[in-house]
């Protein structure tokens, strides 16, 4: 079993109350999915308790739940065994909304109106970019980088078992020479002894 990399308190009570990590970022990732549900709920709360646009709370609410969603989405990234790629690209996805968010602060409520008339769709199309981005590091790259690594490993199995295979046919054709060598000087000592058994017959009878 795997030995937890992480410490301090949530550390603990992860480990305590689910497992062990096993890998270095699994009780974070799960910490900042608890804390995504809380913050994004709080932001509906505000949201439904404001009485019109252009209020104050509103706006926080808003904000809050667009942060929880964030977190929502990062936080089961965090704890999967991602490839460092498809985890950067997470991370990089997560800055854009981050920025769409604040972006949305400093707008909110001057410069936002439901008409879409002043900088409501470069901020929401901003951050949805940066949840595309998100979910683009945490599904869409590992699948695909998954096939390509299996597809990889396949024609590399094959390429050894043809090396294998070249291999056992030319230490096949080399025991077969061998053979074939050995037989030749058998055949050629055989010849040697039988010459000098006549030499030798023929000297017996000259004498």
């Amino acid at each position: 079993m795997a030995q937890s990399t992480g410490g301090g308190t949530l550390t603990s009570v992860y480990e305590n109350r689910i497992g062990r990590e096993t890998n270095a970022n699994e009780a974070l990732g799960y910490w900042t999915f608890v804390l995504g549900i809380l913050t994004g709920l709080l932001g509906i709360v505000l949201a439904m308790l404001s009485s019109g646009p252009g209020e104050l709370i509103r706006g926080a609410g808003v904000a809050l739940a667009s942060l929880g969603l964030l977190m929502l989405m990062i936080g089961p990234i965090l704890r999967l065994p991602l490839e460092r790629r498809a985890t950067l690209l997470s991370y990089l996805g997560a800055a854009i909304s981050l920025l769409a968010i604040m972006w949305f602060v400093v707008a909110y409520p001057s410069e936002w109106r439901a008409g879409f008339i002043n900088q409501e769709i470069e901020v929401m199309g901003l951050y949805s970019i940066g949840i595309l981005v998100v979910a683009s590091g945490g599904v869409f790259v590992p699948l695909l980088t998954r096939s390509t690594r299996e597809r990889d490993a396949a024609e590399h199995r094959a390429a050894l078992a043809e090396a294998e295979r070249d291999a056992a046919i030319d230490e096949m054709e080399s025991t077969t020479e061998r053979d074939a060598a050995e037989h030749r000087a058998a055949q050629a000592e055989a010849e040697r002894d039988a010459a000098i058994d006549e030499i030798q017959a023929n000297d017996e009878r000259g004498s």
